[in-house]
């Protein structure tokens, strides 16, 4: 990187306490140059926990960039003093001290710092400091999943960072969520469901050169089986007045300021009479 006087200087690596490397950085493909330890707080109400567990999913694999959350830490324990206005309106409560805040953040970054500079047991060390991390964001991960979310399993979808691989409105993602509803209304005792699900563009119609998306039912009586085709598209922005997203533009800035799952998965079923 450029010094301060100009020429380079070399970064053994950084800590970011409270953020996290930005998406632009992970899409298309991860380009971020320094190695870096991600540290957040499990009650900090700026840069969100979710926000984390999404940091972690896209550093999974890639040992230089540890992500880790510490509980009961907020967003103003990486400091002291007197909190900003906006800090002191969203942060939360803490549920440790300040002393004990500090301990923790150091116990991640000093074993941090031992492994970028070849110190032997400090990679293990930081493993095991980490694994508390993993074990907290697995259900959150899990649920992002299950959801298809546009940051995580499912990219391609109309609002994803690979919408561009959608065609005439439909996606190559999918929801794993949907068919599980479209089981709860269409179980038929004695038969299996096979349901499928794409992410699509749910308003798209041939009028606009696009395809028309609609659920299909077919069915084999050798093995009893229904098969049923489910299509889904996400919304993120419930903003009044409807045509200002400004979910959407904060989601855009990528600070960890607005939830990023979705709202509302629209979707198009088929009904329990077409069904039977």
């Amino acid at each position: 990187s450029t010094g301060p006087l100009g020429g380079s200087v070399q970064v053994l690596g950084q800590v970011l306490m409270g953020g996290f490397i930005q998406r632009k950085y992970v899409y298309p493909t991860w380009g971020y140059p320094v190695s870096t330890l991600t540290i957040g707080g499990e009650l900090d109400g700026l840069a969100r926990p979710t926000r984390l567990a999404e940091a972690f999913y896209a550093a999974k694999g890639k040992d230089d960039f540890p992500v880790a959350i510490v509980r009961g830490l907020t967003h103003m324990q990486f400091s002291s003093g007197t909190p900003p206005l906006l800090v002191k309106l969203r942060d939360l409560q803490p549920e440790i001290t300040y002393d004990e805040a500090y301990a923790a953040v150091a116990k991640l970054v000093a074993p941090y710092f031992a492994k970028l500079s070849g110190q032997g047991s400090a990679a293990a060390v930081l493993r095991e400091q980490l694994q508390d991390t993993a074990d907290f964001v697995q259900p959150i991960i899990a649920a992002y999943e299950m959801e298809g979310s546009r940051y995580f399993n499912a990219p391609a979808q109309i609002g994803g960072p690979f919408e561009k691989q959608c065609v005439k409105g439909g996606c190559p993602s999918k929801s794993a969520w949907v068919p599980e509803a479209q089981k709860i209304i269409s179980s038929v005792d004695g038969w299996s469901l096979d349901v499928s699900n794409e992410y699509v563009d749910c308003k798209s119609t041939p009028l606009t050169g696009e395809e028309f998306h609609l659920p299909v039912i077919s069915n084999n009586t050798q093995t009893k089986t229904l098969s049923i085709t489910t299509y889904s598209q996400g919304f993120w922005d419930d903003a009044q007045p409807s045509w200002f997203d400004w979910k959407e533009i904060f989601d855009s800035f990528d600070t960890g300021f607005v939830a990023t799952s979705a709202e509302e998965l629209g979707s198009k079923l088929a009904s329990r009479q077409c069904t039977l």
